[in-house]
C-alpha cells in the first residue's frame, strides 16, 4: 500500500484532462478517480476542490459571476457505470457557498490583484471512514454547465492505494 495524491481527470487514471473549467452545458463533462492498473483498490480519504476566477467570488453565484442551472454532482459509481452513492444527496452544487454544505473546510483567498481562489477540503473520513473504491469503481464529478468563465477548476484526491 502507498499514499496517493491525484487529480480527477476525464479518464480516471491520470492520463486525461484534469481541468474542470469546461463547457458541460450540452454534454456533461465527467472527471473521475479510479484505481489504476496494478491497484486493487483505493481508500479515498479527502477531496480538495480548487476554483479560481477573476474578481471577487459571489455567494449567490459560482466563481465570480457564473449562474449554474444543473450544477456539479459527485457520486461513487460501480464498475458497470451505475450510481452506487450520491455524495450530494440529490442536491448538486450551484453556488460557491454550497460547498460549505457538504465540505468541512473552505478558504477564500484574494491577493489584492489577480485571480481570487476558493479551496475546499472534503475529508470523507470525518463521516467515519474513507470511501473504498475497488478496481473498476470510480468517484465521478459531473460538470453539467458552462464553467469556461473560470480561470481554473480542479478536484484533487488523497488516500491510500492498495495493489
Amino acid at each position: 500500500m502507498i499514499s496517493f495524491y491525484r487529480y480527477a481527470d476525464t479518464v480516471g487514471d491520470g492520463t486525461g484532462s484534469r481541468e474542470g473549467a469546461v463547457n458541460g452545458s450540452v454534454t456533461p463533462v465527467v472527471l473521475r478517480l479510479m484505481p489504476r492498473a496494478g491497484e486493487t483498490s483505493l481508500e479515498v480519504h479527502n477531496m480538495m476542490v480548487h476554483i479560481m476566477d477573476v474578481g471577487l467570488f459571489d455567494t449567490g453565484k459560482y466563481g465570480n459571476n457564473i449562474v449554474l442551472t444543473n450544477g456539479i454532482s459527485v457520486g461513487v459509481y460501480n464498475a458497470d457505470g451505475s450510481l452506487d452513492r450520491d455524495l450530494m444527496d440529490g442536491e448538486p452544487i450551484k453556488l460557491n457557498v454550497e460547498w460549505h454544505h457538504v465540505c468541512y473546510d473552505a478558504s477564500l483567498s484574494t491577493y489584492g490583484t489577480g485571480d481570487a481562489s476558493l479551496s475546499v477540503s472534503w475529508p470523507f473520513t470525518r463521516a467515519g471512514m474513507p470511501i473504498i473504491l475497488e478496481f473498476g469503481e470510480s468517484i465521478c464529478i459531473t460538470l453539467a454547465d458552462d464553467l469556461t468563465g473560470l480561470t481554473h477548476h480542479a478536484f484533487r484526491f488523497e488516500g491510500i492505494a492498495h495493489g
